[in-house]
C-alpha cells in the first residue's frame, strides 16, 4: 500500500502526521473551523455530506470569559505559534544538529553545468524505416567522433540521431558519455535518466549515471547506481570506482539517517507539545463553562426564592365561599344531614 501512496508523494512520515492530525480533530472538531482549513471543511461538508458541529457563541455575561468552543479553538491555534520554551529549544537543537562537518575528500568534484536542457526528440513519434537507418548512421558518426576525441562533434551527431529516432537507448547513453567528457555532468545525468526510461535494465546507463553523480560529489547516489549496474553486468572498472567512493557514500548515508531521525524526533516532540496545549485549553474552557453554569444557577435561585415553598402562603381568593361551613348541633357535634319527611324512600 505504501508503494501505491508513494506514487502520490505520500511518505510514511507524512502519513503519521496525518494520523496525528485526525486524532486531534476527533479530540477537538472546532479546529476544522480555522480559516486555514476552509478547503478541508468544504470537502467534508459538500463532497462527503458530513456535518461539522458549529462553534457555540460566547455568553453575553460581560465578564470577558470565553466559551468552551472558543477557548478550545484558540488552544488549537498554538500549532502555528513558536512562543513556547520547548519549541525554541527544539529549534535550536535542530539547527545545531544540521551543522555537522563530514570531512569528506572532495578532490576531483566539479560544479554542475547550467546549460539549457538538450534536445530529447519527440516522444511518441513513430520513426520510419528510413529515419531509423539515418539515426544509426548518426550513431556511427558519433562513435567515430568519440574515438577521435571530438566530443562536441559526437554530441551533434548523437543529437541528430535522437531527433530522427528517440527510442534508441544507445544514442542517449553515448551522448551522455560525450557530455561527461566535456565536463557537463548535469547534461549527462539527463541523458542517462532518459535512457533508463527507455530501458530500465541498461547497465551502461547506470554506469554513466554513477560517474556523473561521482563527478558532482553525490557519493551516495553514485554508489547506488554503481551497485545496480554491477548486479546487471559486472565491470572491473566500476568495482574499483565503487571501492573508492563507498566509504564516502556510507558516511553520507549514515549522517543523513541520523539527521532524519533527529528531525522525526523533533516532529514528534512538537506534536506532543501541540496536543498538550490543546488539552490545557480544553480543560481551562471546561472549568470556565462549569463556573458560568454554577453562577447562572445561583442567580436563578436568588431571583426565585419561594418558587417551590408554599408554607405560609395566603389562602386562594374565594376559598371561604367554595366549601360551606358545617353546622354544629346543640351538643357541639356536627349536625347530620336530615332527610325531609315528605320524601318517599320506598
Amino acid at each position: 500500500m505504501m508503494e501505491d501512496l508513494g506514487a502520490f508523494g505520500i511518505t510514511e512520515d507524512k502519513l503519521e502526521m496525518l494520523k496525528s492530525f485526525v486524532q486531534l480533530c476527533k479530540f477537538n472538531s472546532s479546529i476544522l473551523h480555522a480559516p486555514q482549513l476552509t478547503f478541508m471543511k468544504d470537502w467534508l461538508e459538500q463532497d462527503l455530506n458530513c456535518t461539522i458541529p458549529e462553534i457555540k457563541k460566547p455568553s453575553e455575561n460581560g465578564d470577558g470569559s470565553k466559551s468552551y468552543a472558543k477557548a478550545a479553538s484558540e488552544g488549537s491555534t498554538a500549532w502555528a505559534k513558536n512562543d513556547d520554551d520547548d519549541d525554541e529549544e527544539s529549534s535550536a537543537e535542530s539547527s545545531s544538529s544540521e551543522e555537522s562537518d563530514l570531512n569528506l575528500d572532495m578532490e576531483g568534484v566539479i560544479p554542475g553545468d547550467t546549460d539549457p536542457p538538450q534536445e530529447m526528440g519527440a516522444d511518441g513519434k513513430e520513426p520510419t524505416e528510413e529515419e531509423q537507418e539515418q539515426a544509426m548512421k548518426m550513431r556511427q558518426l558519433g562513435m567515430e567522433a568519440l574515438s577521435n576525441g571530438d566530443n562536441e562533434g559526437a554530441v551533434k551527431h548523437f543529437t541528430a540521431g535522437i531527433l530522427l529516432d528517440n527510442t534508441r537507448t544507445v544514442l542517449f547513453v553515448k551522448r551522455a558519455t560525450a557530455y561527461l567528457r566535456l565536463g557537463k555532468p548535469n547534461a549527462c545525468i539527463r541523458d542517462a535518466r532518459k535512457a533508463l526510461n527507455i530501458n530500465p535494465d541498461s547497465a551502461a546507463a547506470y554506469k554513466i549515471l554513477g560517474k556523473a553523480e561521482r563527478l558532482l560529489g553525490n557519493w551516495d547516489e553514485a554508489c547506488h547506481n554503481f551497485e545496480v549496474a554491477q548486479k546487471i553486468d559486472y565491470d572491473d572498472e566500476i568495482h574499483d570506482l565503487l571501492r573508492e567512493i563507498k566509504p564516502k557514500g556510507t558516511k553520507i548515508r549514515e549522517h543523513r539517517m541520523a539527521r532524519e531521525r533527529k528531525q522525526k524526533e523533533k516532529e514528534v516532540k512538537e506534536r506532543l507539545n501541540r496536543v498538550r496545549k490543546a488539552q490545557k485549553a480544553q480543560e481551562k474552557a471546561r472549568k470556565e463553562q462549569a463556573k458560568r453554569d454554577k453562577e447562572a444557577e445561583e442567580k436563578f435561585r436568588q431571583q426565585m426564592p419561594n418558587m417551590f415553598n408554599f408554607a405560609g402562603e395566603a389562602p386562594m381568593p374565594g376559598a371561604d365561599d367554595a366549601v360551606p361551613d358545617e353546622k354544629a348541633n346543640d351538643d357541639g357535634e356536627p349536625k347530620i344531614f336530615e332527610v325531609p319527611d315528605d320524601i318517599d324512600l320506598d
